[in-house]
């Protein structure tokens, strides 16, 4: 039986924190088509100055809470994504990159544009090879065509809800319109995040039955079983 470290909680709270990154993002979506339409209306009195006060207070408060969520969410996914890839270290040879990249990756401009992307696919491609030729599962060409999605919602909703301009009334609602885009974009990005970690997990869950063990390490005292 193959020893690896142990993934499987580390999933478990990565999917979790997805989950509640996903419903702050539907929450952001309704919250800034609300915005949108303080904005359109403040100068004709529809709106008054008290109400769009009250409603830029709750909106700061929402905007710390969002961002502490997306950055606990993201600790969290990026230690499952780790662990994942150092597992498959163990097990093959010819990955891209070192595991250390499974985290660094993300954090590096123009790189975090493709890196994570990279590593994500070594993961699905090389353990669906890895078990599928051993007979312990059928490629299933569906989990690629997700991963795909998920990394291209997540790119263009970071990417357009960078867009921001206080120069002129206009510009301003087109930062808002563009803010509502990268909600929706980012709430998609969420949902399929959860199943990708999902489906990889069911697919490293496997991984303990190889019985090749030849490029384990079985002298590293970090090593859990990952029974």
């Amino acid at each position: 039986m193959t020893t690896l470290r142990s993934n499987t909680e580390r999933a478990k709270t990565a999917r979790i924190f997805m989950i509640i990154m996903a419903v702050a993002s539907i929450a952001s979506l309704l919250i800034e088509i609300y915005r949108y339409y303080i904005f359109k209306n403040i100068y004709t009195g529809d709106v008054t100055y008290a109400e769009a006060v009250a409603f830029d207070q709750m909106y700061l408060i929402f905007s710390v809470v969002n961002v502490v969520i997306t950055i606990v969410a993201a600790i969290f996914f990026v230690m499952w994504f780790r662990r994942a890839y150092w597992n498959l270290h163990q097990l093959t040879k010819g990955l891209r990159y070192s595991e250390g990249w499974a985290a660094g990756a993300w954090f590096i401009p123009i790189f975090s544009l493709f890196g994570p992307y990279q590593i994500a696919t070594d993961l699905f491609s090389k353990t669906e090879t890895l078990l599928s030729e051993q007979g312990l599962i059928e490629p299933k060409p569906s989990i690629h065509s997700i991963k795909g999605w998920w990394w291209a919602l997540w790119i263009a909703g970071s990417i357009i809800g960078n867009f921001s301009s206080d120069s002129s009334y206009d510009l301003l609602i087109m930062t808002v319109v563009a803010s509502i885009i990268s909600s929706a974009l980012l709430t998609g990005a969420a949902i399929l995040a959860v199943k990708v970690v999902d489906n990889y997990n069911e697919m490293e869950e496997q991984l303990k039955h190889l019985e090749d063990t030849s490029l384990a390490n079985p002298d590293n005292p970090e090593l859990l079983d990952s029974m």
